[in-house]
């Protein structure tokens, strides 16, 4: 057998095709679990572990293309753009960071959110998001976790809760 040949078509409410793209062997889009699809009115993303792609949900025309990285967690926005929340993981006297970007529907990066820690623990840190989705006022939520005693953004600063209950 050869390498699978990704499709991305649309269908219309009663299952009648509006359009089909043939992306080829989707080379880009490759990770552990093949390509995922995120869909909404204002595009369709398909990703992997390095690349996402959108495409214009009405004609299937491509859009934009952007890098990410493994472990990257995405949700669509409603205007066609892309949230990406990226954690990270550091070894050593190090501070952790993690980045919340929002990618408009042009691709381009409008606003980057960064979450940091004061106290850098002596053996690195690592903080990670599982999962994200959008709000219905074009928000954003996120979750995760982060080993390092606290994590701030602006003036907000969440603290790790003590293993013993205390």
């Amino acid at each position: 057998a050869g390498p699978a040949d990704y499709q991305l078509f649309a269908l219309s409410a009663t299952g009648r095709e509006l359009w089909r793209d043939d992306l080829g062997t989707g080379d880009a889009w490759q990770g552990a679990a093949g390509a995922a699809l995120l869909a909404g009115a204002g595009g369709a993303v398909i990703y992997g572990e390095s690349t996402a792609s959108a495409f214009d949900p009405a004609t299937g025309a491509p859009r934009w293309t952007a890098a990410l990285q493994r472990g990257d967690a995405l949700a669509p926005d409603p205007a066609g753009g892309l949230f990406i929340a990226r954690g990270a993981s550091v070894l050593g006297p190090a501070t952790p960071q993690a980045t919340v970007t929002h990618l408009a529907a042009t691709g381009t990066a409008d606003w980057t959110a960064t979450w940091t820690t004061a106290a850098a623990p002596s053996g690195g840190g690592n903080v990670s998001f599982s999962a994200a989705a959008p709000t219905a006022d074009g928000g954003l939520v996120v979750a995760g976790w982060f080993t390092t005693a606290s994590l701030a953004l602006d003036d907000v600063q969440l603290s790790a809760l003590p293993l013993d209950g205390a």
